[in-house]
């Protein structure tokens, strides 16, 4: 997620993007009257805040949500996630989330996200403004699945898929797909659409069986047991960001990245 300097956004994705607080959590904040903006208390979940020039407290203490703060603390990790389990932050029903299984203190968000029924490399960091610059469409970064279907693919199909497929007033792209043996298949996208695969086979009359993302940019799962996670190393977050473009937009002033 990327925020704007001059555009108003809800206070709770603030505190979220730049790792203060989940929105939830946020919204917990407001309701007990513990956050402030330009010397008045909240008291509306949704109000919106522009970070260049108004000024947010919580619990009296003044957030620097202009210059920014130190990048120290920011932390990076893959994920090998098995089916079962929500990426997401947490889950109001209880069920098993990807937190389960990496135990991380502070704001931690997923970059991207794999459905309960699939698995494979989730990118978990507490750094906003790369998890932002991972899931962003206009980035085109490439991740790459192997997925299993439940009936073969051809030639036309396949092609149909790499030009462009409309399935429910929705157009499904894959930027390569590549047959690896019976109904397995290596696809590569590079768009970031909701479903996004399990929609362009339901659009070719099939459906996934098995979905497993191998890797994301430079970042890959293999050799990482199901259910384990790790540190990113620093090679790899140097070469993540070179392909991300994280320099230039930590530099841009139309972008922020920032804690407290």
């Amino acid at each position: 997620m990327i925020l704007y300097q001059d555009k108003p956004e809800r206070i709770s994705k603030i505190f979220s993007v730049c790792s203060i607080c989940s929105r939830r959590e946020t919204e917990r904040l407001i309701k007990e009257g513990r956050i402030s903006l330009n010397g008045a208390t909240v008291v509306e979940a949704g109000t919106k805040a522009i970070i260049g020039c108004d000024k947010i407290y919580k619990d009296g203490l003044l957030l620097d949500l202009k210059t920014g703060g130190s990048k120290d603390g920011f932390e990076y990790y893959i994920l090998n996630k098995p089916v079962g389990y929500l990426t997401t932050c947490d889950d109001p029903f209880g069920r098993k989330t990807i937190f389960n299984l990496l135990s991380v203190k502070g704001h931690f968000f997923p970059a991207g996200r794999l459905d309960l029924n699939s698995r494979g490399l989730v990118l978990i960091t507490n750094d906003g403004l790369l998890c932002g610059l991972v899931t962003h469409p206009g980035n085109m970064i490439e991740k790459e699945y192997i997925v299993t279907i439940n009936a073969e693919l051809s030639g036309a199909q396949i092609k149909k898929l790499e030009t462009g497929i409309t399935y429910e007033n929705e157009t499904y792209r894959a930027l390569k797909i590549s047959k690896i043996k019976n109904r397995v298949y290596k696809i590569i996208l590079n768009e970031g659409k909701k479903r996004e695969i399990r929609q362009m086979i339901k659009a070719c009359k099939a459906r996934v069986e098995d979905l497993f993302r191998v890797k994301i940019a430079n970042l890959s799962v293999v050799g990482l047991k199901e259910g384990a996670s790790r540190k990113i190393t620093p090679a790899e977050l140097s070469e993540l960001k070179k392909i991300t473009g994280y320099e230039k937009a930590a530099g841009d002033k139309a972008l922020t990245n920032i804690g407290i």
